[in-house]
């Protein structure tokens, strides 16, 4: 069956093929480098320079190292500030099998609409092969498929990263780890960059052979200089940890920086104003050790184990302002704990607000609440917010799932915002699940699977909880009859997506109109169907509108 499988492909992709040069769905010419040949002679960055420990902050008591009974939370919450967050207004990206490994999220930081780009990786077992499907959207409510990826160089596809590039038709990469199912020795860790037209594309081989990559991590600067983390299997037990970066948007890669050794797990990275790179994993299961390196890759290192009390640490997740000028730059570092004496998992924080000279170390209070486990803590910060802030999320994995999310601005790295509940379908926390900041659809974007489903959905909400964005410039409705038509005249302070149901005297939808509007001043002219009495349920009220002719 294994070879009829094979033959099947071949002949598929024989027929792709011949229609283009290059295909976007498998790597038909990929391109290798010598940056696939790690120096062996190096040391390990973490062995040259001396370590520093982070600072516990103990002012806030840890509820799960107290209390052993979970909590279970299953409403959706508004944040504290009047966040828009609404029963039955998630969209519904894809549907289909359940059998999802991953799923990954990024928008583009300097196109008009700023399309939001999401990949979702379904396995299968058997002789079929694991696909990633891509989606765009650029409102949050109607959802493109754009061009999947099949066989990149193995049938098992086991992570996925997509970035967006800059410009008016920008590079789509998408960082994929692949194996051959029963083949040693074998796959990749491939880079596929598409122009988002579909028009052009390349296959980047970045390290070999896929069965000895661990996990990797990907992040992009300002300039678009990409960077990658991954590890790299030494023995059975020893893992390397490796960093490299491309100056030509992916096309090649530099040879890779060998960062750490030995029991290693979870590394992730992230890229801060001025080309300050910060890398977070985790080593002997039992610390959470950050790197920062003040020049991309060639500057001065300096490392600091957080939490060293012997309990077990997964999942780091860590982001950095885009904003403030290092060395006073403000980065944040998420990181899943475990609580040996109750057998119960949070998820801790570090923070540093000198560029990664000194971090401070806690739990996490907007998930302080003994939740028995919670998985996947993910924090993000963006280019073109035009606030100093992060948004940051945690799914906690019971009963009944719920994302919690919430946001801090740099300035104040220790105090989290309007904490809000997510979890109108169950969201799983089997996988992780994504956080952005995207302006154009109102501040926080969620990406998250269905618990039990091949359901993927998308909400977001304005962040309005930021004061310096609702501050004297409030939403404004009016709304009368004239002609047969409803008038309906707004404003916005910022863009957002509006959602405006229309009913009749007896309470029967008539109409619904939902879209992106832009800041500034809207007139819609809205058809009646008749004379009588309407009722418009806007975003703060319901208004009456009668229709005499």
């Amino acid at each position: 069956m294994k070879y009829i499988k094979y033959l099947m492909v071949s002949v598929i992709l024989t027929e792709i093929n011949s229609l283009s040069a290059k295909s976007p769905l498998y790597p038909d010419n990929p391109i290798k480098g010598p940056w696939l040949y790690e120096v062996q002679n190096q040391i390990p960055e973490e062995e040259i320079v001396s370590h520093g420990n982070a600072i516990q902050d103990n002012s806030i008591p840890d509820i799960s190292a107290i209390i052993s009974v979970p909590r279970i939370e299953r409403k959706e919450e508004n944040g504290n500030s009047g966040g828009e967050i609404e029963w039955g207004t998630d969209k519904l990206v894809r549907s289909g099998s359940y059998n999802l490994r991953w799923i990954s999220l990024s928008h583009s930081s300097d196109m008009t609409n700023k399309p939001n780009y999401v990949a979702v990786l379904r396995y299968v077992t058997g002789s079929d092969y694991d696909t990633i499907f891509h989606y765009y959207s650029t409102d949050g409510i109607n959802w493109t498929s754009w061009l999947p990826i099949w066989y990149p160089d193995g049938d098992e596809i086991w992570q996925v990263e997509v970035l967006v590039g800059r410009g008016t038709n920008p590079w789509i990469y998408t960082f994929v780890r692949s194996t051959v199912s029963g083949t040693p020795n074998d796959g990749a860790l491939i880079l596929r960059r598409w122009r988002a037209d579909g028009s052009t594309g390349d296959w980047i081989w970045i390290a070999t052979p896929g069965d000895s990559i661990g996990r990797f991590a990907v992040d992009m600067d300002e300039n678009e200089v990409l960077y990658v983390a991954y590890l790299k299997q030494a023995g059975a037990t020893t893992w390397n940890l490796y960093a490299t970066r491309s100056t030509d948007q992916g096309l090649t890669w530099e040879t890779p920086i060998w960062v750490s050794s030995g029991n290693r797990k979870d590394p992730e990275i992230a890229i801060g104003k001025g080309n300050y790179f910060y890398i977070s994993y985790v080593v002997d299961d039992s610390i959470v050790r950050i790197g920062r390196n003040t020049n991309g890759l060639s500057g001065t290192w300096n490392f600091a184990n957080v939490e060293t009390d012997g309990d077990g640490e997964y999942m780091t997740s860590i982001a950095a302002s885009r904003q403030q000028t290092p060395p006073n730059q403000t980065a944040w570092c998420l990181y899943r704990h475990y609580h040996s004496n109750t057998n119960m998992y949070d998820i801790h924080y570090a923070y540093t607000t000198d560029g990664g000279s000194n971090w401070t170390y806690g739990v996490w209070p907007p998930m302080n609440y003994a939740y028995g486990d919670v998985r996947y803590p993910w924090i993000e910060t963006a280019f073109d917010y035009p606030y100093n802030v992060c948004v940051a999320l945690g799914t906690t994995y019971q009963s009944f799932d719920s994302i919690i999310t919430v946001w801090a601005n740099a300035g104040a790295p220790n105090s989290w915002q309007d904490r809000a509940v997510i979890n109108e379908h169950d969201a799983t926390g089997e996988m992780p699940n994504k956080i952005a900041l995207n302006i154009v659809l109102g501040g926080t974007t969620v990406f998250y699977r269905q618990y039990g489903s091949g359901n993927v959905w998308f909400d977001w909400w304005w962040n309005v909880g930021i004061k310096e964005i609702v501050k004297n410039v409030p939403s404004s409705y009016s709304i009368f009859s004239k002609n047969g038509y409803a008038i309906l005249k707004f404003n916005l302070p910022y863009g957002k997506n509006l959602k405006i149901d229309i009913y009749s005297s007896s309470g029967r939808d008539i109409n619904r109109i939902e879209r992106y509007f832009s800041a500034g001043n809207h007139t819609l002219k809205i058809d009646l169907p008749g004379k009588g009495v309407y009722f418009f349920k806007l975003p703060d009220r319901t208004e009456k509108v009668i229709n005499i002719k």
